[in-house]
């Protein structure tokens, strides 16, 4: 042990000589209130500095006239939608376009195989031929029924004929033989008195034997008139029945044919479904089927749109309802585009969805525009109220959680006489540390500096309730009056009542800091650190 504190005890003394030496220069050299590295360290670096006033760019809230605008987002839909369907089943022959093939009205787009289909027709055309010769068949009957009816019609009119020149001879042998009769039995009274001959006598009584022979000849032919005449009426009443019978029988091979046709033309329409056409000018954008499919009804075969107009579909709330009228000028502005592109609203659904509370509008562009079916587009739709109306920047305008629309204004506010919001000093590393007066903290002896609460502008949050939008301003219909100042830059952090100061802005941010708050700077920390690097805000910073 006397051996190890006679080696090493001259070495202990000079260290422990040189430390407290260098305590010694350290005390000495540094300013008065300055802090060590490890003092600097040993405080609560968690104790946030004083609240200073963030840099805004503001703008002065003015009328202009503007018509305003809403923008919504739109669907491009083209302007019609075509489904090649199978209508009956087989097999596909041949598919003759590719999707993004343009095609033109009635041009062939798919063959199924036809044959069964084929057969069918070619038998329906064969049933409606016999049909024609069975009708025209009975229609030849009908004609020869008609000149038999005529020839019978001639008959009976003849027997009528025969029948009054019958009875006018009968008549007439009637007259003959009433006057032989009288002149037999006067010729007879003569006779008696002897006033005439037997010869006489006798041929008196043959031209009475004669008229009543001639007589009943003439009522013999009278009836044989009769019978005829008869006879012609049985046979016109027969012909007349048996043109009926043949009438009705064309009419039912009429009919007949009738429908022998309507299925020869159906087999031709079924024939015609494995023939699919285009029915308007599109082009194809999918093909469901490959060639040697076999399908079914209702199977689709091709998707087409018809893209020489698009429609521009948008879903509008229902508080724009008296503000968007068909015509409304309709503008579009696309990425990569230099010019935007225009239209007007050619459409107003005029139903709302009870569930989201929107109603559609449309607008109808020409297909080479460019835009793509099925893409979002942002349509600006004029609202019809254009006159002058208060206007703020788009870059203004903050949305909450609710995506209800708001602005930070600043407000003026004066000194309080309030003790708890008069102007104080604080130290920056303890803010508990509070003086009436400027001095040094107790307790790290740092410059106190003056606190925040010496009036000047103030972040106050003002919903709004908007008109439109135009060339990156917002018309507002109330929350603002004319003069307040709005701030258009430095708003992504504020809350209210935090302290504003107004700064240039630029698009990289404030061209200059306002200066920290106090009178003087934070010098002395041994780490080179400037009070001013320290207490300076940070763009946008919470306090």
């Amino acid at each position: 042990m006397k051996r190890f504190f006679t080696h090493y005890a001259p070495s202990l003394l000079l260290l422990l000589a040189a430390l407290l030496l260098s305590r010694w220069l350290v005390s000495k050299l540094r300013p008065p209130g300055s802090m060590t590295v490890v003092e600097s360290q040993a405080m609560n670096m968690s104790m946030k500095p004083p609240p200073g006033a963030a840099p805004v760019s503001l703008e002065e809230v003015g009328a202009e006239f503007i018509q305003p605008s809403a923008t919504f987002t739109g669907t491009v839909m083209a302007w019609a939608d075509e489904e090649v369907v199978a209508r009956v089943p087989g097999r596909v022959l041949r598919i003759n376009v590719y999707p993004g093939d343009p095609v033109k009205a009635g041009q062939l787009l798919v063959e199924l195989d036809s044959q069964e289909v084929h057969l069918r027709t070619l038998a329906a055309e064969a049933a409606v031929a016999e049909a024609d010769y069975r009708s025209q068949a009975a229609h030849r009957h009908h004609q020869r029924g008609e000149l038999e009816l005529k020839s019978i019609d001639q008959d009976l009119e003849s027997a009528r004929l025969g029948l009054s020149q019958a009875q006018a001879e009968k008549e007439s042998a009637s007259a003959d033989l009433k006057y032989r009769q009288a002149e037999f039995q006067r010729s007879s009274q003569l006779f008696e008195a002897g006033g005439i001959s037997q010869e006489e006598l006798q041929r008196s009584r043959t031209g009475l034997v004669e008229a009543q022979s001639a007589q009943r000849v003439k009522a013999l032919e009278l009836a044989k008139a009769r019978t005829s005449l008869a006879k012609a009426h049985q046979s016109r009443a027969m012909q007349t029945l048996e043109a009926q019978v043949f009438g009705d029988e064309s009419q039912a091979l009429a009919a007949g044919r009738q429908k022998n046709q309507a299925e020869s033309e159906l087999a031709a329409t079924v024939e015609s479904y494995t023939r699919l056409t285009a029915l308007e000018e599109g082009t194809v954008v999918e093909r469901k089927v490959s060639p040697g499919t076999l399908v079914q009804p209702g199977t689709v075969l091709l998707r087409l749109k018809s893209t020489h107009k698009l429609r521009l579909q948008a879903r509008v709330p229902q508080d724009y309802s008296g503000q968007i009228q068909r015509g409304a000028k309709v503008r579009v502005q696309l990425p990569g585009r230099p010019e935007p592109l225009d239209a007007r609203l050619s459409s107003d659904f005029l139903e709302t969805d009870p569930t989201t509370r929107t109603f559609t509008v449309e607008a109808v562009v020409n297909g080479s525009s460019g835009l793509r079916v099925g893409s979002f587009v942002p349509m600006q739709i004029a609202l019809d109220r254009r006159g002058r109306r208060l206007t703020v920047p788009l870059s203004a305008l903050q949305h909450d959680l609710d995506n209800h629309p708001y602005v930070w204004v600043a407000v003026s506010q004066s000194k309080s006489d309030s003790p708890e919001e008069k102007p104080y000093y604080t130290c920056v590393m303890h803010p508990e540390v509070r003086q009436s007066e400027a001095g040094k903290c107790p307790k790290c002896q740092m410059p106190l500096q003056l606190s925040d609460k010496a009036g000047g502008l103030r972040a106050a949050k003002r919903p709004l309730q908007l008109s439109g939008t135009q060339a990156g301003r917002v018309a507002v219909a109330s929350g603002l009056s004319p003069g307040d100042q709005v701030v258009v830059a430095g708003a992504g952090s504020l809350r209210d009542g935090m302290a504003l100061v107004q700064v240039q802005w630029s698009a990289q941010g404030p061209v200059d800091l306002p200066p920290p708050p106090g009178d003087h700077s934070m010098s002395g920390m041994d780490h080179g650190a400037q009070a001013e690097d320290y207490c300076s805000p940070t763009p946008g910073a919470t306090p």
